[in-house]
């Protein structure tokens, strides 16, 4: 799993990259130093948390993909029923690029666990 998330984080524009359980539980993560590892994947498990209970509220079924846009990065997540993976980018990443390479990762991801 960690050489995994050493070739996201080898894509141009991801800065970290991480890997929860569904309780969110940290299962493996390649966060810079800058990055507050406890409050980063805190906020990864409470957003997936609360985006799955809207959704299911709103009878669109389970939650599977999220991307928050702020003023110095993004955040783009990937939810399983067994683990969320979860990138922090910089603000110029192509995105759609990012989407697909985060997809191909997720599912080796799914084969692994």
């Amino acid at each position: 799993m960690d050489e995994l998330l050493r070739e996201i984080n080898n894509i141009d524009g991801i800065e970290g990259s991480m890997v929860l359980a569904s309780d969110g539980l940290v299962i493996s993560s390649r966060l810079p130093a800058e990055y507050a590892e406890g409050m980063s994947t805190a906020l990864v498990a409470e957003l997936c948390r609360s985006v799955e209970d809207k959704t299911t509220s709103v009878d669109k079924g389970r939650f599977i993909a999220g991307y928050v846009f702020a003023e110095s990065g993004n955040l783009i997540y990937f939810q399983s029923p067994d683990f969320i993976l979860a990138v922090l980018t910089s603000v110029s990443a192509n995105i759609g690029a990012l989407r697909l390479a985060l997809r191909k990762t997720a599912k080796e991801l799914i084969r692994k666990m």
